[in-house]
C-alpha cells in the first residue's frame, strides 16, 4: 500500500489527521508507529481542535522536518533549506485548497459544540478531511522525489 492510501486508511480508522500523516511516513523516518501517534496526537482539528492550521498540514510539516532538516538545528544554511521546503509545501497546499486553517477548510469551528455537530452531520471527515490528508501525503511524496 502506498503512503497516500496508508494515511487515508489510518484516518478512516479514527485517528486524527496529524496522526494519519506522520504515521504513514514514520517508519521511513526511523520512528515507530506508537511514538508517531503520540507525537502527533495534539494537532488534530487545527491544533487541539482550535481550528487553526490544519492537522494534516501540521503532520506533513513534521514529516518534512524529520526528512529534510539537518541534525545540526542551528546551521543557518540548513535552516534556510527546511524553511524553503516547508514554505513551498504550504504554498502548494494552499493553492490546492485556498487555506491552511482548519475552520476555513471545513467552514465550521471544531472548538464549539455547534461546529462539531456540523462536522458530524455533514460528514466532513469523509468529504473534506480525507482530501486534505491525501493532498498532504501526495505533496510529501512529490517533495521526496524533488529533493533527491
Amino acid at each position: 500500500m502506498n503512503k497516500v492510501d496508508q494515511a487515508v486508511l489510518t484516518f478512516d480508522d479514527g485517528y486524527f489527521c496529524s496522526q494519519a500523516i506522520l504515521t504513514a511516513f514514520s517508519e521511513d523516518l526511523g520512528i515507530d508507529k506508537k511514538s508517531a501517534l503520540k507525537i502527533s496526537s495534539a494537532f488534530g482539528g487545527g491544533v487541539a481542535r482550535t481550528g487553526d492550521i490544519c492537522g494534516a498540514v501540521t503532520g506533513a510539516l513534521m514529516v518534512l522536518g524529520l526528512k529534510f532538516a539537518s541534525d545540526d538545528g542551528n546551521n543557518p544554511k540548513e535552516k534556510e533549506n527546511i524553511t524553503a521546503v516547508a514554505k513551498k509545501f504550504l504554498d502548494e497546499f494552499k493553492e490546492r485548497n485556498n487555506s491552511l486553517m482548519c475552520k476555513e477548510l471545513l467552514d465550521c469551528d471544531l472548538n464549539t459544540q455547534e461546529g462539531r455537530t456540523t462536522f458530524k452531520e455533514l460528514n466532513l471527515r469523509s468529504t473534506h478531511c480525507s482530501k486534505y490528508i491525501r493532498d498532504c501525503a501526495e505533496l510529501i511524496e512529490k517533495f521526496y522525489i524533488e529533493q533527491k
